[in-house]
């Protein structure tokens, strides 16, 4: 994937926006729109994933941000603005055409910052660039392949059986999911932070869904039974799809001459004083 001339913003029209929260979100007030709760969050909000997805809910110990996913997609519904985008983000996380903050060890695409400096950038447009869909995280590149790096950081079977419940659906096949486990270009954050077309998030996430039901009615047991540290193997399975879903689809629209507005840097705010911890939220 190559990058085209730079390019400047549109206003986002029409969109809907929503921000997963498990907690109180930290970012400025005029980036938070409708909230997704999950967990012990917000309960008794009609957007919380008990009332949108019950048996996402059930799982959510273990599918944590993936069932907040599926929450979005029912919350959109039939209701979605034809032609129109959604906006994605997390409790202390957005997606930025604007560089800031201090620049993660872990993930050097993504800027920390602290909640009082994030309050000076609340001006900061977080919409799509002229002649682009799309705004998704900026791509990360493993040296051998998305199963590699998997394998390496997690337990490897998961996503291995996750990829067998595509082929065995229907969703993906053969030849796709070969091309998702030996993909080297991954989007981290995807489709949970930054703006997509309606009709494909949906798709998406329909697709995305309809393995992931499978996957935990099938593997449950196993999934319930890790510590936290690898208690996110379905919500990481789920982004892996979503990277590769999403990097289909600009490659079927742009070749390899992907708008460069297209990527954007990931914003984390930090409460103050505080270094960015990754949580079993997001």
């Amino acid at each position: 994937m190559c990058l085209a001339v730079p390019s400047e913003r549109l206003p986002l029209t029409p969109v809907v926006s929503y921000t997963i929260c498990h907690r109180s979100p930290i970012l400025p007030d005029q980036w938070v729109d409708e909230e997704i709760a999950v967990g012990p969050h917000n309960t008794g909000s009609p957007l919380h994933i008990s009332r949108l997805v019950p048996l996402w809910h059930e799982r959510y110990t273990y599918a944590h941000s993936a069932a907040a996913l599926f929450g979005v997609n029912r919350a959109l519904g039939s209701q979605a603005p034809k032609g129109g985008h959604v906006r994605m983000q997390q409790y202390r996380k957005v997606l930025s055409h604007e560089r800031l903050g201090k620049p993660d060890t872990y993930l050097p695409s993504m800027g920390v910052i602290s909640a009082s400096e994030s309050a000076r950038h609340a001006h900061v447009g977080l919409s799509l660039a002229t002649g682009c869909d799309f705004l998704v995280p900026r791509p990360v590149r493993f040296q051998h392949s998305v199963l590699e790096h998997y394998a390496r950081n997690h337990r490897v079977l998961d996503f291995i059986d996750f990829a067998r419940v595509a082929l065995e659906c229907g969703v993906l096949s053969g030849q796709q999911v070969s091309m998702m486990m030996l993909e080297r270009v991954y989007f981290a954050g995807v489709l949970e932070l930054g703006i997509y077309p309606v009709e494909f998030f949906q798709r998406a996430l329909t697709q995305i869904e309809t393995v992931a039901d499978e996957f935990a009615m099938k593997h449950a047991a196993r999934l319930t039974s890790y510590d936290a540290e690898q208690s996110r193997a379905l919500a990481w399975c789920v982004e892996r799809m979503g990277s590769f879903l999403v990097l289909e689809e600009l490659r079927e629209r742009y070749g390899r001459d992907v708008p460069e507005g297209t990527f954007g840097w990931i914003v984390c705010v930090a409460p103050e004083g505080d270094a960015y911890v990754p949580g079993s939220g997001d």
